[in-house]
């Protein structure tokens, strides 16, 4: 095979994708991105080796640099054997790439198992050692619930000490003579190959698994909000100085945390080294205050919501705040409860005077007996709190793009979940979503966004507004209001490029529109969550984007051409002036801020181009099947697609499409001499419960086409099936399985024919272009990968 020449910067795999080849780095450096790991993968070693044991690549690989590949075809592990048969000089490299990757990430999986044990037990013991010190100080000890709710660290896929000391036995030996012992036999080589591969997997996931436990526990030790160890410290330390105490003690126990904190190199470096410089600058000798009273250095319980500016109050702990005496009263919760919609009102810059009106409103809502009334007096009181809602999100999202990497759990809790008041929710609930907060980067990744992540890429220009309820895009929108007459074309021109009304556009339309459709009961909506959206913990209900992307990736096993689209690759300077190649391109998931039942595929392309990505919209928590919901989606998605491509002639029959032969099948069923009379009124009852809409009855077809079809329960007719799978054919894994089924040998072997005079087409086209002086790139790679599968 050609050499395979990919620039730098670009992700030439996806993961999640099917393994289709495998490469060896020739020259230039490859990042290999898990989740929340990177690796450096330089010249001479090879990429997929690790991934082929999954039979899906487990990470994206982006060129570091400018990168020189060899690749190799690899579908299933019998194919090691064919490669070292007509390439024997490459086995040697394969087996120890294979080992010494493996050694390699099996010792850094230890590594972080290591650490995960020692940032909880280190935990542990500081908070035990704060209790002591109070205690001893005569101090009252502050309530920290993120430690009192801290959970060991729990392996999923831990490997086996022996086959860590394997891998590094076999690295050490090198090339000798076990080496040969291993190339003896192809099945020796491709056994020894695959277990390395396995152990790779493992690692992988598992050092994903424990940074995660890291990153959610790290803000223990340091924390931007001052919630965490070191703060818990520092007050101690303050309030025992402030009674005449030597402190001597506290500092040394003090000591230990802050080396902890800067070998780990936890948290951003400033914010570490400000904290730090903090606590060592700090004159503990000059605090004066009263010997019998108690004080709250830190001016809130660590652990609870912090009041509105209180943070400045902290970085300074200044005397004025030790001389407020801390008295618990029985309106304690009450006023807390009060704190956050006060807080995130302030945040928005609401006047004090109507704070209290709409504290009122929000309590006589929660008063009513049954929240899904829809009396006319509930469903007044809901259109306020709705626009309400929506105008204080606008005004608290413009606030938030000030200081967007360092928002308190309050201000989060209602950007990404829709929460304002405690008392809405409950306590419990509250709590929950507090510490959710500091998992929320589960809820990210780079086609996977909160509602708030997805707003902020558009306000800074990384993608463009979605289109409204009238199919109108950003621009389409000011062209009509400058045809309205409502905008001059100087005044057009400015708004194009403004940011900020982008941003509006977008809550205006797409956010209002699909956070009510997602939510489900459209008639009861109300976008303030409330306690009866909460039927199940919040942390069961969350839509991660690991779940997000594992429904995704279920749809794709079956449906493989799914989200792949027919591009046009051009290359005149060697001859190529348009040759039509299948590109995949992953939809973009935006997660609104609600407890919903629904999703929607709000666009089938992010523009006018094809090669951009859909846009699909779920429910950041839901108690239903989300990959039911997917697979809706997914339908959904086929049939706009086909629309989009066809345009005008999407229902044309003279066309071949999937829309257009849907159609037609559906319009003439009852004259179809291929239908019995029981497939006939079935389509009729299909067709009453979708109310004549044709998509709808296709979307119930695929739905059976994914669950059932590809599992060999048959749940549809034979004109159906046989329109689903020319238009959705299944993977390779799934066509083999049926294929000995008198249903679909025919169609079967039609496909293979297919195929197999692409395959043909692609060979020509690619002795052409090389003969021509062109170099295959990913691109190319990737339309020969896709009619391999």
């Amino acid at each position: 095979m050609a050499m395979i020449k990919v620039p730098a910067g670009k992700c030439f795999i996806k993961h999640g994708t099917a393994v289709n080849a495998l490469y060896m780095v020739i020259h230039g450096t490859v990042r290999q991105v898990s989740k929340l790991e990177e690796v450096q993968i330089g010249s001479g070693n090879i990429i997929g080796l690790m991934d082929c044991a999954e039979e899906e690549y487990i990470a994206d690989y982006v060129a570091a640099d400018d990168v020189t590949l060899y690749p190799f075809h690899y579908h299933v592990p019998e194919d090691f054997g064919k490669i070292f048969i007509s390439q024997p000089k490459y086995a040697a490299a394969f087996l120890s790439v294979a080992i010494r990757e493996a050694d390699h990430m099996l010792g850094r999986n230890q590594r972080f198992q290591n650490s995960t044990e020692k940032y909880y037990s280190f935990a542990l013991a500081m908070y035990q050692k704060y209790q002591e010190l109070c205690r001893k100080y005569c101090i009252q000890e502050k309530s920290f619930r993120r430690i009192e709710s801290l959970q060991p660290y729990v392996r999923t896929n831990m490997a086996p000490k022996w086959e860590a000391d394997y891998f590094h036995e076999l690295a050490e030996l090198g090339n000798s003579g076990t080496m040969d012992f291993f190339q003896q036999k192809e099945d020796l080589l491709t056994g020894q190959i695959m277990q390395a591969a396995r152990a790779m997997c493992k690692a992988v996931r598992e050092i994903d698994h424990a940074k995660e436990y890291l990153q959610e526990h790290v803000n223990l030790y340091l924390d931007t909000n001052r919630m965490d160890l070191l703060q818990l410290y520092f007050d101690m330390a303050a309030r025992a100085a402030a009674s005449g105490a030597d402190i001597e003690e506290i500092r040394q126990a003090i000591e230990p945390l802050l080396q902890f904190i800067k070998d780990n190199r936890l948290g951003d470096a400033g914010e570490r080294d400000k904290r730090i410089t903090e606590y060592q600058t700090y004159d503990f000798s000059n605090i004066k205050i009263k010997a019998d009273a108690i004080y709250n250095f830190a001016g809130e319980l660590i652990g609870e919501v912090p009041k509105p500016q209180a943070e400045d109050k902290l970085v300074q702990g200044t005397e004025d705040l030790l001389e407020q005496e801390y008295v618990e009263t029985d309106g304690e919760e009450e006023e807390e409860t009060e704190d956050c919609l006060v807080h995130i009102l302030e945040y928005a810059g609401v006047a004090a005077e109507d704070v209290h009106k709409i504290r009122s409103k929000m309590h006589e809502y929660d008063a009513i007996p049954d929240n899904f009334d829809n009396d006319e007096k509930t469903r007044k009181l809901r259109k306020e709190l709705t626009a309400l809602f929506y105008a204080t999100y606008k005004n608290v999202f413009k606030h938030a793009m000030k200081d967007a990497d360092d928002l308190d759990p309050v201000i989060q809790m209602f950007l990404n979940f829709g929460f304002m008041d405690v008392g809405m929710v409950g306590e419990d609930t509250a709590n929950e979503l507090y510490d959710l907060t500091d998992k929320l980067f589960k809820c990210k990744s780079d086609h996977v966004y909160t509602m708030f992540e997805w707003l902020k890429s558009i306000y800074e220009g990384k993608n463009e507004p979605s289109r409204n309820e009238f199919d109108l895009d950003y621009n389409g929108y000011l062209a009509e209001q400058k045809r309205m007459g409502k905008l001059d074309a100087a005044g057009m021109e400015r708004l194009k490029t403004d940011c900020w009304e982008k941003t509006k556009y977008e809550m205006n339309n797409m956010f209002v529109s699909t956070n009510r459709a997602t939510y489900g009961k459209v008639s009861t909506f109300c976008p303030i969550l409330s306690k009866h959206d909460m039927v199940q913990e919040t942390e069961k209900m969350l839509v991660t984007a690991e779940r997000i992307e594992e429904a995704i990736k279920k749809v794709r096993e079956v449906d493989y051409s799914l989200f792949y689209r027919e591009v046009i690759f051009s290359d005149p300077m060697h001859g190529v002036n348009a040759e039509p190649v299948q590109k995949e391109v992953f939809p973009d998931v935006i997660l609104m801020p609600n407890v919903g039942m629904k999703a929607m595929m709000w666009q089938e392309t992010a523009g006018v181009k094809r090669d951009t990505s859909a846009r699909f919209v779920f429910p950041v928590m839901t108690i239903y099947s989300l990959q039911d919901m997917m697979i809706e989606t997914c339908g959904r998605f086929r049939w706009e697609m086909c629309r989009k491509i066809q345009g005008m002639r999407w229902n044309d029959i003279t066309e071949k499409s999937l829309t257009s032969e849907y159609c037609d099948y559906i319009q003439y069923y009852r004259k179809n001499r291929d239908l019995s009379t029981e497939a006939k009124e079935k389509i009729k009852n299909t067709l009453w419960k979708s109310k004549n809409n044709y998509r709808e009855v296709f979307i119930s077809d695929y739905i059976g086409w994914i669950k059932y079809e590809a599992g060999g329960s048959f749940r549809l007719n034979r004109v159906a099936r046989d329109i689903l799978f020319r238009y959705c054919p299944f993977a390779k894994k799934y066509r083999d399985a049926l294929e000995a089924n008198p249903m679909y040998q025919d169609m079967i072997s039609r496909f293979k024919i297919f195929q197999e005079r692409k395959l043909r087409h692609i060979d020509g086209f690619r002795t052409r272009y090389e003969k021509n002086g062109g170099e295959m790139n990913m691109e190319l790679q990737e339309n020969m990968n896709f009619y391999n599968m």
